[in-house]
């Protein structure tokens, strides 16, 4: 069974569009972690293909990088796979510093990479 982490978009008509992916990584047998906001974190709870839900302890549009150290070392590890769902730099540093080997996320205009 592949472990992965979804770094969850911060709003919620984000996270509401993210459900339809879940589902499909969840009926592949993935065992899904979602790392969310505060904000969202009871959305993804609610879902029944969510294994677990990481509240995360970032304040919105900050970098707070000892934050984002510190819960990378508190998971690192535990995941074979990291879905980066916001197109940001941010959302994408919690997978690389956690060392998680296989990160897929949107590169813009090039479309997904992994």
């Amino acid at each position: 069974m592949t472990r992965a982490l979804v770094i969850a978009p911060q709003w919620i008509g984000y996270a509401v569009m993210a459900e339809p992916m879940l589902a499909v990584l969840a009926a592949r047998g993935e065992h899904l972690t979602v790392a969310a906001l505060p904000s969202v974190a009871p959305l993804f709870q609610a879902m029944p293909q969510v294994a677990e839900v990481i509240t995360l302890p970032f304040v919105h549009g900050r970098l707070d990088w000892s934050a984002r150290r510190a819960q990378a070392r508190q998971i690192k590890g535990r995941f074979d796979v990291a879905y980066v769902l916001p197109n940001s730099l941010k959302s994408a540093l919690l997978p690389w510093l956690a060392r998680i080997p296989r990160r897929v996320g949107y590169q813009g205009e090039a479309g997904w990479c992994c």
